[in-house]
């Protein structure tokens, strides 16, 4: 689906993030801890067009983008990176 593959640059980030939850408790359970934990991925500082902004403006912002690209047949998008 077109929403896995918007979301799968940052696959790695939120591995990070329950790897590290799972060294913190081995039984680790998807409660709201855990969740709220998760949820921070959003307000993950990114670069994108040499703008520094949270990974949830950065998304939305691609959608936009995504939305462009389609309806103009353009081949490529500005993705978002860690500074």
């Amino acid at each position: 689906m077109l929403a896995d593959d918007l979301m799968e640059p940052i696959r790695p980030w939120i591995d990070e993030i329950v790897l590290r939850l799972h060294s913190i408790e081995k039984n680790l359970k998807l409660d709201q801890t855990t969740k709220r934990e998760l949820i921070t991925i959003l307000e993950t500082r990114v670069v994108r067009k040499d703008t520094t902004l949270p990974l949830m403006t950065a998304l939305n912002r691609i959608a936009s983008d995504l939305r462009i690209a389609l309806k103009e047949n353009l081949k490529s998008l500005d993705w978002y990176r860690r500074p």
